[in-house]
């Protein structure tokens, strides 16, 4: 279903949606490449979950390319960043439908709400919350349906125990959006390059908070 769904999005983007430019098609190549890293760089959240950091790139070329040049930086980021750590065929695809499927929710949002591009002008405060909130929302929701299905427990209960989970650090994350969003924009791929290397502390941050969390809940 997820896979349909996703499809579904993909396609009404691409039908729908503006046309990318070419400096909007750029700036999906070089979010590829960061997103395609940053998938890679998974880690495990429950017995039945992992995370990662890929919201970041995701998010970013979403601000820059609301259309569906963010949607293709998505799917062949998540396929490669997959493949990299050899996960199982069914999660790869389950895990690259979920994340197209939420960012096209939160671009859909952000077009409704008059959101622009980064590479012409501010996003806007409102359009820009709405979009992150949206996606978080939308992406553990689906995560929260397929753990329900497996493990008997509440959908709601699980979506709102991994909303409270990580608010405050998804919250933190925020600005981190905006500045990669930015200095693309305005420094472009070379500069913006240089800001991924700390994204791997950020990684490391989310790991410890879920491993302290583990603990806290087996003592």
């Amino acid at each position: 279903m997820m896979a349909v769904g996703a499809t579904i999005a993909l396609a009404a983007s691409f039908a729908l949606g503006d046309l990318p430019t070419l400096k909007q098609w750029e700036a999906a190549l070089f979010f590829t490449a960061f997103g395609a890293l940053a998938s890679g760089l998974s880690y495990r959240t429950s017995s039945l979950t992992t995370g990662n950091i890929g919201f970041l790139p995701f998010m970013s070329v979403a601000l820059i390319s609301p259309n569906v040049a963010a949607l293709l930086a998505v799917v062949t980021g998540m396929l490669v960043g997959e493949a990299a750590i050899r996960r199982e065929p069914i999660k790869m695809v389950f895990n690259t439908a979920q994340q197209v499927f939420s960012v096209a929710v939160s671009i859909g949002i952000f077009n409704a709400l008059g959101g622009e591009s980064a590479l012409d002008k501010s996003p806007g405060l409102i359009p820009f919350i709405c979009l992150v909130a949206s996606y978080f929302a939308v992406n553990k929701l689906a995560v929260s349906t397929v753990v329900a299905a497996s493990s008997g427990v509440s959908t709601s209960r699980h979506w709102l125990k991994s909303i409270r989970g990580s608010f405050v650090y998804d919250a933190l994350s925020m600005p981190l959006i905006v500045v990669f969003a930015v200095a693309y924009a305005r420094l472009g791929p070379a500069w913006t390059a240089l800001l991924v290397l700390p994204t791997l502390g950020i990684r490391q941050l989310y790991r410890t908070v879920f491993v302290l969390e583990k603990v806290n809940e087996e003592l």
